[in-house]
């Protein structure tokens, strides 16, 4: 009999190809290490609309290319968390994501290390991906470098860099990139060693070139002596989540202009700012 739920989880029970032939409607998936059969196995069983697969490979420091292709082929998959240990595997994978339509890839605690970020940052421009999570990993300042060179050719939206390795070096790649990107609106990067002058960094940058990222999360990286520092980036992405980047638009029509009043208004510093940078709007707000 086909079961008809739309989520399955077998992250504590065995996988058998009846169990898996008898889900096919399943849309999320997940798939832990106790069973017998082979990952092509398991991938060639897997629902025809599968839209989320969480697959735990435990201590697999290796994916087969032919489990990769075979994967890449589900043309419904847009979210993958894959559980293997180093870099051999990550560097298999890079070789598949750019053609595949994975718009959301979770590879966090695998032992990445910088050859494996610097092969994955290989593939990252021609792919579809909006969220990448690299937290738990072995990332440094160079794997830091290699990665956010391509950063402003991607489509990335959110990035999760939590609890690496790098540092100073390595937080300033960063700032330098959001120089120039569009499109990241979220980055975590709490738990790494991130110095003061740093940090300063991202203030500046967000001071005078980054109008659109939202949000970044440094949770265990500041202490309470870079209270201001903190202070000064949420204020900043407050900005932005307001709608700072309309300022630098032209031929905005008035109604836009209040929209953006009426969505600061709730915070007076932030509708302050907003106000001396529209002298013409702030006479008849």
């Amino acid at each position: 009999m086909t079961m008809t739920s739309k989520t399955l989880n077998l992250r504590y029970k065995p996988v058998s190809q009846e169990l898996l032939t008898s889900h096919q409607a399943v849309e999320k998936l997940w798939i832990g290490p106790s069973h017998k059969m082979s990952p092509l196995q398991v991938v060639h069983l897997l629902p025809v609309n599968l839209q989320c697969l969480d697959w735990d490979m435990t201590d697999a420091t290796t994916i087969d290319d032919d489990v990769l292709e075979a994967l890449f082929q589900k043309k419904s998959l847009c979210h993958l968390c894959l559980r293997f240990r180093g870099d051999e595997g990550v560097i298999q994978l890079s070789k598949h994501l750019g053609a595949s339509k994975i718009q959301s890839l979770d590879l966090r605690g695998n032992h990445i290390s910088c050859i494996g970020v610097t092969a994955l940052a290989s593939c990252l421009a021609g792919s579809s991906l909006l969220s990448l999570n690299l937290g738990y990993n072995r990332i440094d300042d160079a794997g830091m470098k290699a990665l956010c060179a391509v950063l402003g050719k991607t489509r990335l939206e959110y990035l999760n860099l939590s609890c690496n390795f790098f540092g100073q070096d390595g937080a300033n790649s960063l700032a330098a990139s959001l120089k120039t990107n569009c499109s990241l609106r979220e980055v975590s990067l709490f738990c790494n060693h991130i110095p003061h002058a740093s940090c300063v960094k991202l203030v500046q940058i967000l001071e005078r070139d980054n109008v659109t990222l939202h949000q970044v999360k440094l949770g265990g990286t500041l202490t309470d002596t870079f209270c201001n520092v903190r202070l000064g980036i949420e204020y900043l992405l407050k900005l932005n989540r307001s709608g700072r980047y309309k300022l630098r638009q032209d031929n905005l029509d008035h109604g836009e202009w209040m929209n953006v009043l009426s969505n600061a208004n709730d915070d007076v510093d932030v509708l302050l700012y907003f106000l001396s940078n529209m002298p013409q709007l702030a006479r008849q707000y």
